[in-house]
């Protein structure tokens, strides 16, 4: 399969709140979790706002798109937010879009360090990688803001929750770009104090994407994933051992208990 780099895209930014969304919401000292008993205020307005949370309408979590121009309006409204750049805005793994399909897109992705673990309930996950970006760690560095969260579903049932691990926040309030490598990144990077907590690496693949809105339920995964399915199937597109075999990924965009409509991508990784 020969493909042409279209767009570069690397460890971009998109605007947010100041407040960190890892920690929006007050801790239960007994069970370690988040309650869900605060609002989520995001600062957004235009497409920001229809994709993540601020909107007057929301979507439902077990609907996904199959409209060619819903899809469309998507993916250009991303497009505008991934591309735009402040100083207190996410950062985004880095990859190189070589293809834009009918439905999905084709991304190559740069190898990039991670902090990740396996979990039960996404609460356990979103507490405990955020705490390690937000100092929690054997060097108490504090990383920035990085989107999107990926979580990894095995056949077996496993689940595994990652966050990419962007620069790094200084005391003076600039920030110090990762290393040039994961490699040396890996090496360079913090020991994680929570249980289960682990650094690592990711990327290093050929991934195709599918946009889907609304809440991450078993019911809207399989549909986002059928429908991939479908479109790789019909371009002739091979899925990778693993994904042949059920594995699948979901990236989230937006704030973890953000109220309102929510932007998510289906990930499945294919052969070359």
């Amino acid at each position: 399969m020969k493909f042409q780099s279209v767009h570069n895209r690397p460890a971009s930014r998109l605007t947010r709140a100041a407040v960190s969304p890892y920690h929006t919401l007050p801790r239960c000292a007994r069970c370690n979790q988040r309650r869900r008993s605060s609002t989520v205020v995001v600062q957004a307005n235009g497409f920001f706002s229809k994709l993540f949370g601020n909107s007057s309408s929301t979507s439902s979590a077990e609907t996904t798109s199959s409209s060619n121009n819903e899809q469309g309006s998507k993916q250009a409204a991303s497009e505008v937010f991934i591309m735009a750049s402040t100083s207190n805005a996410p950062e985004f793994p880095p990859y190189t879009v070589v293809k834009r399909a009918d439905g999905y897109d084709l991304r190559l992705y740069d190898v990039y360090p991670v902090v990740e673990m396996e979990y039960a309930r996404r609460e356990e996950g979103y507490a405990a990688l955020g705490e390690y970006i937000d100092g929690v760690n054997a060097a108490r560095t504090r990383f920035s803001y990085t989107q999107p969260v990926i979580m990894r579903y095995e056949p077996s049932g496993r689940k595994m929750m990652q966050m990419y691990l962007g620069s790094q926040r200084l005391a003076d309030g600039t920030t110090k770009p990762p290393a040039s490598s994961a490699a040396q990144a890996l090496a360079t990077l913090p020991a994680p104090q929570g249980s289960g907590v682990r650094v690592s690496v990711a990327g290093g693949e050929l991934v195709a994407v599918l946009r889907f809105e609304g809440y991450i339920t078993p019911t809207a995964a399989e549909a986002a994933r059928k429908q991939l399915l479908a479109a790789l199937k019909r371009d002739g597109v091979q899925l990778a051992d693993e994904e042949a075999g059920g594995l699948f990924r979901c990236g989230q965009y937006g704030a973890v208990y953000q109220l309102g409509g929510r932007l998510n991508e289906m990930m499945l990784r294919v052969k070359p």
